[in-house]
């Protein structure tokens, strides 16, 4: 079972050896040049903006005077236009090479400040702090126990009047089909990295350095089933659930075509969450 460690470790790795990858893989292949920052950019004010227009067509205002919280921040993408948007924002995140390179990127925001949290929770933010909280592209990458705990924390921290959560979570498409291939695939990226860790362990013999580990970018879908109790349990209550496209699985070539048959990939969607009313009974 993967645990936070690893997951720290991991991104770690990544914020070190292809940070914007990481970030947001559409942008390039892994390994690739970015000459395209602005278009990076451009991505996270996109994203708050569709955010923001989403709570909006909930019949929710927006409280642009208080403080917004962005969960996961990586490299600031969204958090740089989130702190436009409110009075101040903080970026949090569990890779300090992610912080280090997010105040590079960002030096003259007075508004934008970032921290570093290694904990299972979020008990370095005060209850009620957030007027707003937001995480996207962050939680489907944290084992499902941390991640749903650190959802519960996210309501914790949101202002019990007006306060707005939103956050992506992955469905699953394909039922049983998708969970044993997903198996075999993590089979044969836990013999990978087993195959790179001998061979290093041989070169160290021979006085050399052998091939990097690679990085696991793992995916934690959490159905609607198991977040709406979770939710609900620490006082909120959802008030929209929106579809955002369809990742379809990429596998061995040989069970591709299984996959596609059945349908099988991942499907994101956006909540939105307000603190303190009656559960919806939907």
């Amino acid at each position: 079972m993967a645990s936070l460690k690893a997951t720290s470790s991991d991104w770690e790795y990544m914020a070190r050896t292809d940070p914007l990858w990481a970030v947001c893989t559409e942008f390039g292949p892994q390994g690739g040049s970015y000459d395209e920052l602005e278009r990076f950019w451009e991505s996270g004010r996109r994203d708050v903006d569709a955010a923001l227009t989403h709570v909006e067509a909930c019949g929710l205002g927006i409280d642009r005077d208080g403080e917004a919280l962005d969960f996961g921040c990586g490299l600031g993408r969204v958090s740089q236009p989130l702190a436009e948007v409110f009075a101040s924002c903080v970026g949090v995140d569990i890779s300090p090479t992610m912080l280090e390179l997010a105040r590079g990127f960002n030096p003259s925001l007075d508004r934008l400040t970032f921290t570093l949290n290694e904990r299972a929770d979020l008990s370095i933010f005060a209850d009620k702090r957030f007027v707003f909280a937001y995480s996207t592209r962050v939680l489907q990458h944290i084992p499902r126990r941390y991640a749903l705990a650190y959802v519960g924390e996210l309501i914790r921290v949101l202002s019990r009047d007006r306060g707005v959560l939103v956050f992506h979570a992955h469905d699953i498409e394909g039922g049983a089909v998708f969970s044993g291939l997903s198996a075999l695939q993590r089979m044969r990226q836990r013999t990978t990295r087993l195959r790179v860790r001998l061979h290093k362990g041989y070169a160290g013999f021979k006085d050399r350095e052998g091939p990097p580990l690679p990085p696991r970018m793992h995916m934690f879908p959490i159905p609607q089933t198991v977040l709406r109790p979770v939710i609900e349990a620490h006082g909120g209550r959802i008030l929209d659930i929106a579809p955002m496209g369809f990742d379809p699985m990429r596998i061995r070539p040989v069970l591709q075509p299984i996959a596609d048959r059945y349908h099988c990939g991942l499907q994101p969607m956006e909540y939105v969450v307000v603190k303190g009313a009656k559960p919806d009974k939907r």
